[in-house]
């Protein structure tokens, strides 16, 4: 039996009385598990100087580093402490949700003032967060033309249902922002969103784990529930429409993913029913049986995500389980880079 990984939570624990330990910071970080042995000193890091620093290692502060910091000017000292400690941090992918399962979407210029927005509890349990847009987003869902909804639905398909956009955010978020940890790439959605998070995962290596709360895993059956005039439509005028919705379908590629899953729906959902993640995780686990189906009692679509899902979830992607589980398959290769676009739109 393998022994449970050490985590700065048990260390803290096994050492409080000994070392006379205090956690003085909010209760964050604790389940970080530790992966060396060895303890050194920041060193050069608290100057600033970051690129032989062994930020796997424990790190002591003594009275010398302590001494050292107090003597800096504050703007510096900020600013050195910022690097120190940004080494390395989970990333959660976010799309919006909210359309019906042929045409994209954006998160739009209100993120930060939406009420409850899904993306806030990853950001408040440490982890960073990408929320981007998806090709093919209709100006005005509430008032468009069949050539809208047509041409809305061709650049959706062009971007491959949101996987250009979702591979080209990853790419960028690799090359660019350095604290984040490359072997800890999360995919997220909700409904039409939770589509695109379970498509993400099928199809890049490179997401080590998977949230989905109330997806589409059907789209050839919900575009024709929720908008068949619509279908039919771009099945006569779109070329190649009813086998994008095919080649687009999670359920249809279950067999593909193969990172932990976590699955949440309410019972009482009005707009995509329970049964369909049911039957959804029920295939899935005949090839992956790292599969977490929470049902909610209530809450509908939206407000149980809200108040339990993303919750649970996130405690899920703490365990001991999920991450050695993610770690243990990840490849070495990565996926193509893609193309976004920059507008965004609340989510719905």
């Amino acid at each position: 039996m393998t022994p449970p990984q050490l985590t700065v939570g048990r260390l803290v624990e096994r050492m409080r009385d000994t070392l006379e330990l205090e956690h003085v910071a909010p209760l964050h970080g604790l389940e970080r598990v530790i992966e060396n042995p060895n303890a050194s000193s920041p060193g050069l890091v608290l100057a600033g100087y970051v690129d032989r620093f062994p930020a796997k290692r424990l790190q002591v502060l003594g009275e010398t580093e302590i001494t050292y910091l107090k003597s800096l000017d504050p703007d510096v000292r900020r600013r050195n402490l910022t690097k120190f400690f940004s080494f390395p941090i989970p990333c959660v992918f976010i799309a919006p949700a909210g359309v019906p399962p042929f045409v994209g979407n954006g998160f739009g210029t209100d993120l930060d003032r939406q009420k409850d927005p899904e993306h806030l509890p990853y950001v408040r349990a440490g982890f960073a967060v990408v929320a981007y847009d998806v090709d093919g987003e209709l100006a005005n869902p509430d008032d468009v033309t069949y050539e809208q909804v047509q041409a809305a639905a061709a650049a959706f398909k062009n971007a491959e249902a949101g996987m250009l956009n979702a591979r080209h955010a990853i790419d960028y978020v690799l090359k660019m922002v350095p604290a984040v940890d490359p072997k800890r790439l999360y995919s997220a959605g909700h409904s039409s969103a939770g589509r695109i998070s379970l498509l993400l995962a099928e199809s890049d290596p490179r997401i080590a784990a998977c949230m989905a709360y109330a997806p589409v895993t059907d789209p050839e059956r919900r575009a024709d529930e929720i908008a068949p005039d619509a279908a039919r439509y771009l099945e006569s005028n779109l070329p190649g429409f009813r086998q994008f919705l095919k080649s687009s379908s999670p359920l249809r590629q279950v067999e593909r993913l193969r990172c932990p899953l976590f699955l949440f729906h309410a019972e009482d959902d009005s707009r995509i029913p329970i049964a369909e993640s049911q039957a959804f995780a029920d295939l899935l686990k005949k090839t992956n049986p790292q599969v977490t189906f929470v049902r909610a009692a209530r809450g509908d679509h939206y407000d149980s995500m809200i108040r339990e899902g993303v919750p649970k979830a996130i405690a899920w992607l703490r365990s001991d389980a999920t991450r050695s589980a993610s770690l243990d398959r990840l490849p070495a290769a990565a996926a193509a880079p893609g193309r976004t676009n920059t507008r965004r739109r609340s989510a719905r």
